[in-house]
C-alpha cells in the first residue's frame, strides 16, 4: 500500500550556515506509522516513523537541531490536500543552550543576532 499524505507543514528557521529558510514538510502515513520528511538544498531528512503526527514532526525537528538548525517553528498548512492557509497555530521549538552558542559563532549574522537578542 502506498504512503498516504496526511498533512503538510511550513517549517522555518535558521540553518547551520546561519541563513533563514522556509520549506514544506510532508507528513505521510505508512504501515501504521507517521513519517515526516524535508528536502532542503542538498539534504533530505526523513523520520523513522512515529505513533502520532506530533511526534513525527518533533522527531524531524530534533534531527534538524542535531544538524545545527535553530529557531525552528512549524505551522500546518495542508490537511491532506485541503489548504488551510495560515489559520493553524504556529509551534516554536526552543533551541538548547549548546545550539545557541554554536550558531552565534557562525559568521557576522550570528554575531549581529547575538547582539540584538541580548540587548
Amino acid at each position: 500500500m502506498p504512503r498516504e499524505l496526511i498533512a503538510k507543514y511550513q517549517l522555518s528557521g535558521v540553518d547551520e550556515r546561519d541563513r533563514g529558510f522556509s520549506r514544506q514538510v510532508r507528513l505521510d502515513y505508512d504501515d501504521g506509522k507517521y513519517i515526516a520528511s524535508l528536502k532542503y538544498e542538498k539534504i533530505f531528512v526523513e523520520t523513522d516513523g512515529s505513533m502520532d503526527e506530533g511526534s513525527a514532526v518533533e522527531e524531524l525537528v530534533r534531527t534538524l537541531h542535531q544538524l545545527g538548525y535553530v529557531q525552528l517553528q512549524t505551522q500546518r498548512s495542508f490537511s491532506g490536500m485541503t489548504y488551510l492557509g495560515t489559520h493553524g497555530p504556529c509551534v516554536e521549538y526552543p533551541d538548547s543552550e549548546r545550539l545557541k552558542q554554536i550558531n552565534v559563532g557562525s559568521g557576522i549574522f550570528g554575531w549581529i543576532r547575538h547582539i540584538l537578542t541580548h540587548s
